[in-house]
């Protein structure tokens, strides 16, 4: 799988602000790998930088269900919650 160069693409892009890229790779990284709680997180948080607040809400509930006791998933939510 393509997964290492999608997660290297998608940093670049973060690295020049092109968020939108970014999150193209991540979601094709989750598409190779949808339980990889790296990407979910690094995507999460693109999305609440973007106040894509409902984007983010999704991940987080996929998130937890395979992290359960992460505290920052926990912080994100809430903020996610409020942003709505």
């Amino acid at each position: 799988y393509y997964l290492p160069s999608h997660i290297l693409l998608s940093e670049i892009y973060l690295k020049l602000n092109l968020y939108n890229k970014a999150v193209q790779f991540l979601k094709n990284c989750l598409k190779i790998d949808s339980t990889n709680t790296d990407i979910m997180s690094q995507l999460i948080k693109i999305y609440s930088a973007q106040k894509k607040y409902s984007e983010s809400l999704e991940l987080i509930e996929n998130y937890q269900k395979l992290n359960s006791y992460d505290r920052e998933s926990m912080l994100l939510k809430v903020k996610a919650l409020a942003g709505i």
